[in-house]
C-alpha cells in the first residue's frame, strides 16, 4: 500500500511539473544560473568587508544601505509593474544590478561601499515584487506554493554550488567574482528578454500614453496598507523573521569568527552551511512545497517559524559549548550541519508560504503593489538587521542577539497563525479582504438638462455610502440591450460616478436619464458602450429618487 502511495505521489508530483507554466521554467533556469554565480560572492562578501572598514558596525551599515535605498524600489516597483508590466521591469532591475556589481571591482572602502550598496538595493528591490506577481499571475490559489517553492529551489542550486566554487576562487581574486556574477545578472537580463512572456492581466495593460492619463490611477502602497489591516500586521510581524535571514545570509560568519577563534577564515563553517542549505532545498523544496500546499498556510507559517527561531537560537549558542569543551573541527561542522538542517526546514516551510499567503489575498489589480509592500518587511529587517548585529557584534554579543530574533520568530509564528485565522474567517463571511476597485468609496455627480441644445447644470452630488451602493446595484441588475438607439430629444438628466479619494481617477462611464412619456418608467442610454435599457415601474421610481431626490409619481401632478 505504501508503494502505491508513493507511486501516486511522484506521478502527481510529476503532473506538477509539467503544468507549470513556461514563465515559471524560465524564471526557474534563469535563477539556477543567477544564484550560482550570487553565492560565490555573498558568502564571503562580510568577511571581504571586514577587511576594508574598521568597525563591524560599519560592516552592518553599508549591508544596511541597500535595503534602506530598496524602500524607494518597493514603493515605486509595484506600482509600475502593475502599470507598465512584469517584464520590462524585471528586465531593467538585473542590467541595474549587472552595472552595479562591477562596480565592486573599481571601488574600496567604506563610503564608496555605501554608495554602491545603495544602488544595488534600489535595483533589486524593483525586481521582487514584479517577479513575485509574475507568478501569481500564472497560478491558481492551490498551485502558487509549488510555484513559489520551484523557485526557491532554482536559487538554492546556487546556494548549493556557489559557496563552493566561490570557496575555491576568493582568496585568489575578488575580481573573478564580481565579474562572474555581473555576467551572470547580464545573461539572465537577456534570459528574460528573449524568452519572458508579459503577464500583466490584459485588462490592466495601458495601450498608449493618451488611454494611460484616462484610466485609473493606483492607489499608493500607503493607501493600500491603511485599507488593509492584514497585509499591515502581516509585514510588521515579517520584519523579525527578515531580520533573522538577513544573519544567516550575511553577518552570521562574523559570529562564527568570533566565538570560534581556533578556526582559520579558510575553515569557517559558514560556506559549507550555505552549500548544505542550498542542497536540502534543491532536493527536497518542491516536495514541502506541496505538502504545505494542502495545509492551512497559518499552520505552516507557524511550525516555519518555531523551527527556524529553534535553529537562530542553536547558531548563536553552540560555538561557546564548542570552544569551552573543545570540539574538534568535524565534530563541529558536523552538529552545526544538524542544527542548519532543521533551520532550513523552518525556512523551506516558511518561505514560498508566505508569498502564497499574499498572493491570495491580492486582488487582480494590485498584485504588484501588494507584493511590493510585502516586500517592505525583507527591506525594514534587511536593514536594520545587520545594524543591530554589527553594534552588538562589536561588544562580543552574539548570543543575545540571536536569542532575541530566535524568541521573536516564536511570537511570529503564533501570529502568522492568528492572522491566517482572520482570512479565514472574513472568507466565510464574504467580507472584503483587500482593496478592490469597486469597493473604493465613490460618489454619483448628476446634471440636469437645462432646455438648450447639450446645456446641463451641476444638480447633486450623492455621496452617501448606502445610497450609491444601492443605485449600483441597479445598474448591475439591468438587462442592457445593444440596438442602435436615436432619442428624439435630450436626456433629462445624465450622471457618473466618481472616487472620493482624489488620488484615485477613473475613466467615468456617462449615465443618461429620460423619463418616459408616461412619467412611470426611466430609460437610460450609456453611449460609449453602446448599451439602453428601459426599467420596469419599480427599479425606476427608486433610480429616479435617489438620483434626484424626488419622487416619480410626483410628475404626474
Amino acid at each position: 500500500m505504501s508503494d502505491r502511495n508513493e507511486e501516486k505521489e511522484l506521478k502527481m508530483t510529476l503532473q506538477a511539473y509539467r503544468n507549470m507554466d513556461r514563465n515559471i521554467w524560465i524564471r526557474f533556469i534563469g535563477e539556477s544560473i543567477n544564484g550560482i554565480a550570487m553565492m560565490m560572492l555573498m558568502p564571503f562578501f562580510a568577511l571581504y568587508m571586514s577587511d576594508k572598514v574598521d568597525h563591524f558596525w560599519q560592516v552592518g551599515v553599508v549591508m544596511a544601505m541597500g535595503p534602506i535605498a530598496g524602500v524607494l524600489g518597493s514603493l515605486i516597483g509595484g506600482k509600475l509593474a502593475d502599470q507598465y508590466g512584469r517584464k520590462p521591469i524585471m528586465i531593467v532591475s538585473m542590467v541595474g544590478n549587472g552595472l552595479v556589481m562591477l562596480g565592486f571591482i573599481f571601488f574600496d572602502g567604506f563610503y564608496p561601499f555605501l554608495l554602491i550598496s545603495s544602488f544595488f538595493g534600489l535595483f533589486n528591490s524593483l525586481f521582487h515584487p514584479a517577479a513575485s506577481a509574475m507568478v501569481a499571475d500564472v497560478t491558481d490559489e492551490e498551485g502558487r506554493t509549488e510555484a513559489y517553492g520551484l523557485l526557491r529551489m532554482g536559487h538554492n542550486i546556487g546556494a548549493a554550488i556557489g559557496p563552493l566554487l566561490g570557496a575555491s576562487i576568493v582568496f585568489l581574486s575578488k575580481t573573478v567574482i564580481f565579474i562572474i556574477a555581473a555576467s551572470s545578472v547580464f545573461v539572465y537580463s537577456l534570459f528574460l528578454a528573449l524568452l519572458l512572456s508579459e503577464t500583466l492581466p490584459k485588462s490592466e495593460r495601458k495601450k498608449d500614453t493618451k488611454e494611460m492619463d484616462e484610466v485609473e490611477k493606483l492607489p499608493s502602497i500607503f493607501t493600500v496598507l491603511v485599507k488593509d489591516k492584514i497585509l499591515l500586521f502581516y509585514i510588521i510581524t515579517g520584519i523579525v523573521i527578515s531580520m533573522g535571514f538577513s544573519q544567516t545570509e550575511g553577518m552570521l560568519p562574523l559570529h562564527f569568527d568570533q566565538q570560534l577563534p581556533a578556526l582559520s577564515d579558510a575553515q569557517n563553517p559558514y560556506p559549507y552551511l550555505m552549500a548544505f542549505n542550498g542542497a536540502l532545498v534543491v532536493f527536497f523544496q518542491f516536495a514541502i512545497s506541496r505538502w504545505a500546499s494542502k495545509r492551512k498556510l497559518g499552520k505552516v507559517m507557524l511550525y516555519g517559524s518555531v523551527l527556524f527561531g529553534f535553529g537562530l537560537l542553536a547558531v548563536g549558542w553552540l560555538p561557546i559549548f564548542f570552544t569551552k569543551l573543545h570540539f574538534s573541527y568535524w565534530s563541529i561542522l558536523l552538529v552545526l550541519i544538524i542544527i542548519y538542517g532543521i533551520y532550513t526546514l523552518g525556512e523551506m516551510l516558511l518561505s514560498p508560504v508566505q508569498m502564497t499567503f499574499v498572493a491570495n489575498i491580492a486582488p487582480e489589480h494590485l498584485r504588484g503593489t501588494y507584493m511590493g509592500a510585502a516586500s517592505l518587511q525583507w527591506i525594514v529587517g534587511s536593514a536594520f538587521g545587520p545594524i543591530f548585529a554589527g553594534f552588538l557584534l562589536d561588544e562580543h554579543l552574539g548570543q543575545v542577539l540571536f536569542t532575541v530574533l530566535g524568541i521573536g520568530c516564536f511570537v511570529a509564528g503564533i501570529i502568522y497563525l492568528s492572522l491566517d485565522k482572520w482570512v479565514t474567517e472574513a472568507k466565510e463571511k464574504n467580507q472584503t479582504l483587500h482593496v478592490k476597485k469597486e469597493d473604493e468609496e465613490q460618489r454619483i455627480e448628476v446634471q440636469k438638462y437645462m432646455g438648450n441644445e447639450n446645456q446641463y447644470e451641476d444638480f447633486k452630488e450623492i455621496i452617501n455610502y448606502e445610497q450609491v451602493k444601492k443605485v449600483k446595484e441597479i445598474l448591475s441588475d439591468i438587462d442592457w440591450e445593444n440596438p442602435k438607439v436615436s432619442m428624439v430629444r435630450p436626456p433629462d438628466y445624465r450622471f457618473g460616478f466618481q472616487y472620493k479619494d482624489p488620488n484615485i481617477e477613473a475613466k467615468a462611464v456617462l449615465y443618461k436619464l429620460w423619463i418616459s412619456p408616461n412619467k412611470e418608467k426611466v430609460e437610460l442610454v450609456i453611449d460609449a458602450e453602446s448599451k439602453y435599457a428601459q426599467l420596469d415601474k419599480e427599479n425606476s421610481a427608486v433610480l429616479y429618487e435617489m438620483i434626484t431626490g424626488e419622487k416619480l409619481s410626483d410628475l404626474k401632478c
